[in-house]
């Protein structure tokens, strides 16, 4: 049978200033109609560079330095401008990380499907619309003429990335390529998007190259993986004998990585050091500086090829001289899970959230029946006490990120109180706040790259901050503190003198943490610190938030949809549904043993094992107040109760665990 995709000792390089940089070298993989292959590793490992020289999107500075790309037997180099542009798109399509940069702000979805299948088929303009439609429907997206006729603005995320999704589709191409394409999404609307991508795969026969840093993922999706570091396959094999039986040590780091959302004693490990620059390549095995098995004249060997794992009658190749190497049996976490030791009936009350209520007028939809109002935030309660990690989870558009704006003083509150220091701050701008108050509540935002001055460096910005929260501290006290904050998140001293754009996105991470800590805050609220990072650099985060906020001494209020992470970092985790908490406890509790229907979902999305249960797809419309808000997808609602009657808070046991739910009240009746 003949591939759809045959690569061959693919090198790709970058023309840099003085330099050319390699990106990918010798990299050979096959992908068969119908199958699903994973490329895995770290940011800077060369997956995308392999996406994009496919798709021959390589750029001005990027070029194919040696080796062939074979599109269903075609030269992909050798395709005239006319074939490479019906081969993309029609023949091979991509879908990228960020949907909305996918799409084009001006133009309907409609418009944007249409123009898609119009150019990719001699169908008429009526036949497109009608193949848009079904496109959608295709992905599970409901009301298809609504959808059609608004703007990618007016979709969630989950909703675009099902665009384009249905838009790749539309040609009804061989081979789909996914570049990180769940990467901002929650753990229930990531479910369904890959549950979809694998449905799509069988259905059509499309041969899949699922490009992540998420294993767990990968493991879910595909039915081969291939292993990248520094450019290099270091290991190939089916998902069921690399991810159970990895020969590779970098393969087996990275999947240490991985915290555990129901563990209680470990914690995630980092892998030390960082992939160096082709320039710094030694001779033999790339891994040799970060590996813990290297051995002087065995690892160095030049030209270390892939081989066949030994004794394996699987076809499982490895870049590796010493595949029987063996993990040591009593391994020490770099930092051991601490059990809180809050006492919250003696420790300061440090934040105190009262009936907190927002609501929002969404006027984007005035052609689809009017504006309308959307509760955020409906009759929150939480505390915070000195020293505890406090994590808010739930899905987008479950009041988080509202929450975290009230708190930093970027939104005003409706109603209810948000209480600091016996100051209601939720009533309370930024800009009017006292400086003292300012310096306690500090915030580490989603994406750093959003919060760094590009044109400032960073012991500048440091040193800004300092002074600006620290007025007192004299020039030398500035620039000491400046210095042991970036040693506080192990980076160097000369990481003061870099800009923005030379750092890692896991090094602009550790600057935006060192920032927030830079006034010796009480409080920090950490708004999905984690999502945008690979594998390996999130869990060196993790561990460093945990250190931080344990050296500091400083509160924590997490904001996140990893559970895993949050398992390891928090004491107590609150979920949010529509606005409304749905179930409050200590992590260990929620976590290992959730009782609300919502937070068993969310668990369930994870793969974990606890009862998984599936959405329902009812219509009912319940009003802001009148009773739960989960109950149009709660597979056990009480009909008649739950979509007329707010839920009572239940207590379970004396653990401080309760939920709002019918259900558990209904059951102890009986």
């Amino acid at each position: 049978m003949t591939p759809v995709l045959d690569i061959q000792n693919l090198s790709v390089s970058y023309r840099a200033p003085g330099r050319v940089v390699s990106a990918v070298t010798d990299f050979s993989l096959s992908i068969a109609p119908g199958e699903r292959v994973g490329l895995v590793g770290e940011s800077g490992c060369g997956k995308s560079s392999i996406a994009m020289a496919i798709m021959r999107y390589l750029g001005r500075n990027g070029l194919v330095s040696h080796g062939a790309i074979n599109y269903q037997g075609q030269d992909m180099a050798a395709l005239a401008s006319e074939a490479l542009r019906q081969v993309r798109g029609g023949g091979i399509a991509m879908v990228y990380q960020d949907p909305m940069a996918a799409l084009n702000p001006t133009m309907t979805i409609g418009a944007q499907l249409i123009e898609t299948r119009l150019a990719h088929g001699a169908v008429s303009k009526i036949q497109a619309c009608d193949d848009a439609m079904a496109g959608l429907a295709d992905v599970q997206l409901s009301d298809t003429t609504a959808i059609m006729a608004r703007y990618p603005h007016q979709l969630s995320g989950g909703q675009l990335q099902r665009v384009v999704i249905a838009m790749a589709l539309l040609p009804r191409p061989n081979l789909l390529l996914l570049d990180e394409p769940t990467t901002a999404l929650d753990a229930t609307v990531e479910e369904s998007v890959v549950d979809l991508i694998g449905e799509i795969s069988s259905k059509y026969r499309t041969a899949l190259l699922f490009i992540s840093h998420d294993l767990g993922l990968v493991e879910s999706v595909c039915d081969r993986v291939c292993v990248m570091y520094a450019g290099q396959a270091v290991e190939v094999g089916t998902g069921v004998s690399v991810f159970t039986q990895p020969r590779h040590p970098y393969t087996d780091a990275l999947l240490q990585c991985r915290p555990d959302p129901l563990s209680t004693g470990t914690a995630p490990r980092e892998i030390p050091g960082v992939i160096s620059g082709s320039h710094e390549y030694g001779r033999g095995c790339r891994f040799a500086p970060r590996c813990t098995y290297f051995e002087v004249g065995v690892c160095d060997t030049p030209d270390m090829a892939l081989s066949a794992r030994t004794n394996s009658t699987s076809s499982h190749m490895v870049r590796c001289v010493k595949q029987n190497w063996t993990r040591p049996t009593e391994e020490i976490p770099l930092f051991e899970h601490i059990p809180s030791q809050v006492d919250k009936s003696s420790s300061r009350l440090m934040l105190q959230v009262n009936q907190l209520s927002k609501t929002y007028r969404d006027t984007s939809l005035v052609g689809f029946g009017g504006a309308r109002d959307v509760v955020a935030l409906d009759g929150v309660n939480l505390t915070v006490h000195k020293g505890e990690i406090v994590a808010v989870v739930g899905e987008s558009g479950s009041g988080k990120s509202t929450l975290a704006k009230i708190l930093m003083g970027l939104e005003l509150t409706e109603d209810g109180a948000v209480l600091f220091e016996a100051v209601d701050v939720g009533a309370l701008r930024a800009r009017n706040r006292p400086r003292s108050i300012r310096r306690a509540l500090q915030m580490v935002f989603q994406n750093p790259d959003d919060t760094l001055n590009p044109s400032l460096r960073v012991g500048t910005q440091l040193r800004r901050a300092i002074k600006v929260l620290l007025p007192d501290l004299r020039r030398s006290e500035v620039a000491m503190r400046a210095t042991e904050l970036l040693d506080s998140v192990r980076l160097s001293a000369h990481v003061a003198n870099m800009w923005p754009n030379e750092l890692s996105g896991g090094q602009k991470q550790r600057v935006a943490i060192a920032r927030a800590f830079a006034g010796a805050p009480d409080i920090i609220v950490a708004d999905e610190p984690l999502s945008a990072l690979d594998v390996s650099v999130s869990a060196a985060i993790t561990l460093l938030l945990k250190s931080m906020q344990r050296d500091h001494g400083a509160s924590l209020l997490l904001i996140s949809h990893d559970l895993a992470a949050v398992r390891y970092l928090a004491d107590t985790v609150v979920v949010l549904y529509g606005g409304k908490v749905m179930e409050r406890g200590p992590a260990p509790a929620v976590l290992a043993s959730p009782r609300h229907p919502y937070t068993q979902m969310l668990m369930g999305a994870c793969k974990v094992d606890v009862p998984k249960l599936e959405p329902q797809n009812a219509n009912v419309v319940v009003e802001a107040g009148t009773g739960c808000p989960f109950v149009s997808r709660c597979p056990e609602r009480i009909g008649g109760l739950c979509e007329n009657t707010p839920p009572p808070i239940i207590c379970l046991g004396e653990e401080q665990h309760e939920i709002a739910c019918h259900l558990e009240a209904v059951n102890r009746s009986r």
